[in-house]
């Protein structure tokens, strides 16, 4: 999904996010830029209790602050990286739905407040299969260079055990991105090129 463009802004590496906005849980994100884990960390409402929409608007306000600090004003992602849930037939009487749209309704927000070049939104089964959670996340660790590792490793000391599986489904999805990322690259290189050849 192409998001419109804003000529005055740069658009750095890849922001993935594992979205949530439960007290207990909340979500995890991750920043990617050079193939390289450069920031994660998890955000949460500040209390429990809390309107969906106002827990929403709190999280997409922690993860904009936390971009502004890491990245500044003038900085968005070249990609955004999203689950997105979906209901499968079979499971579909023990889900509830209203949570799925408040979550879709998350991912369309953190879209219109990071107006990245390129949106990908994956399900599950696309960018982690059918694996137990516990084996995929110990994949994905191992796919981690050791700066990588070493910022994970970081990031996670930092924040309470229950908040982890958030972080590394995150890191995890921006893994998924890379290679999305190195095509959109492949071809701003051969637009240039073209373009150098038609001048």
């Amino acid at each position: 999904m192409k998001v419109c463009k804003n000529e005055f802004l740069r658009k750095e590496g890849i922001l993935a996010v594992d979205p949530g906005y439960s007290f207990y849980s909340g979500a995890g994100w991750s920043f990617f830029e050079d193939g390289k884990l450069k920031y994660c960390g998890a955000v949460k409402p500040f209390a429990p209790g809390c309107t969906s929409l106002k827990s929403i608007f709190e999280v997409l306000q922690k993860i904009s602050k936390t971009w502004e600090d890491i990245k500044g004003f003038s900085i968005k992602p070249s990609i955004l990286c999203l689950e997105s849930p979906v209901t499968y037939q079979h499971y579909a009487k023990n889900i509830n739905t209203n949570v799925l749209g408040e979550i879709h309704y998350l991912n369309g927000m953190l879209t219109e407040r990071f107006q990245p070049e390129e949106v990908l939104r994956v399900t599950p089964s696309q960018w982690k299969g059918n694996k137990p959670k516990e084996e995929h996340h110990i994949e994905i660790i191992k796919s981690l260079d050791s700066y990588s590792k070493k910022k994970l490793e970081d990031c996670l000391s930092t924040i309470p055990k229950k908040q982890h599986h958030n972080v590394i489904d995150a890191v995890g999805l921006g893994l998924y991105a890379i290679p999305f990322e190195e095509k959109m690259y492949e071809n701003k290189l051969s637009r240039l090129s073209l373009a150098n050849k038609n001048s």
